[in-house]
């Protein structure tokens, strides 16, 4: 007797245990004509587990990349908070001028008269080296240091004593120009130099 397989409805001999085409099995009374059943079974819990199991590990790169890129964010936003506000309360670095205002005997030594004037718009609070020149090395130097900020638009006088006076007086060997040095903190934030007036003022 032929079996018909009820799932393809292919026929195949009587002594055929599966179909031969979709391959179900058949039933327990071989003669029957009875549906062929599969001959292998596949478990779905050990599938279903490891399903899981990639689903959660890709779930959890995602969340702590996630977590990683707002971590990230959060630094550079600080980073750039800093910046700014330390922009907004150092000046730039045109900011600090230094001005040459007078020579005055005191002494055996001549005093040189300097305004360090503060041309930004935020306070500067630093120091201010200055540096008196002839044709060879410094001469004589000083550095001055703000006790409290200087704010926008103000000045401070500050003086150097040097033993070397003017062009009038020492020609080739005198002191004729001066450079300064701006610092904030432990850098130099700026430089800048200038002449030095040739006459010593009463």
């Amino acid at each position: 007797m032929a079996k018909i397989c009820s799932e393809c409805g292919q026929v195949s001999p009587d002594s055929a245990q599966c179909c031969e085409v979709c391959g179900y099995q058949s039933a327990n009374d071989p003669g029957a004509n009875t549906p062929f059943r599969s001959s292998t079974k596949i478990p779905l819990g050990p599938l279903l587990l490891a399903g899981l199991i990639v689903f959660g590990g890709l779930l959890f790169k995602i969340t702590s990349d996630v977590e990683n890129d707002a971590k990230e964010r959060a630094a550079v936003s600080q980073d750039v908070a800093a910046t700014s506000r330390l922009a907004s309360v150092q000046p730039r670095a045109s900011s600090i001028r230094v001005t040459h205002l007078s020579t005055k005997q005191v002494g055996s030594k001549h005093r040189y008269f300097f305004d360090v004037r503060n041309t930004g718009a935020g306070p500067f609070f630093g120091s201010v080296r200055i540096l008196l020149e002839g044709r060879s090395d410094p001469l004589a130097q000083d550095e001055f240091r703000t006790t409290s900020p200087l704010e926008p638009n103000l000045g401070r006088s500050v003086f150097i004593d040097a033993f070397t006076g003017p062009a009038s007086g020492h020609r080739e060997a005198a002191i004729t120009k001066f450079r300064y040095e701006v610092r904030i903190g432990d850098g130099i934030s700026d430089s800048g130099s200038g002449l030095v007036g040739p006459d010593v003022v009463d």
